[in-house]
């Protein structure tokens, strides 16, 4: 029985585990999320707003952003394994 995983962090995350599907089942991912918009109430927007020239995967990352559906999906989702992999970035002057 596969080991259901949910990953909230960054690309490098998701390729671990793509890497041993014997092992895992990822349920849930969000990426490049940092744990103030993790927590972070709702925003309203007009989606006919949306600029229609992004990719799906932006689209799709935007999206989730403005809605703040991931902790609810991951209720849903009852993953065996919660990986919270927060992107950090450092600005040097």
């Amino acid at each position: 029985m596969k080991n259901r995983v949910a990953i909230i962090g960054s690309d490098l995350s998701r390729e671990l585990f793509d890497k041993s599907k014997s092992n895992f089942e990822v349920v849930l991912y969000r990426k490049n999320l940092s744990f103030i918009s993790l927590m972070a109430k709702a925003v309203d927007y007009n989606f006919n707003q949306l600029d229609k020239e992004i990719s799906f995967e932006k689209a799709e990352q935007i999206l989730n952003e403005l809605d703040k559906e991931t902790l609810s999906s991951l209720i849903v989702a009852q993953p065996d394994l919660l990986l919270l992999d927060f992107l950090v970035m450092f600005f040097m002057e």
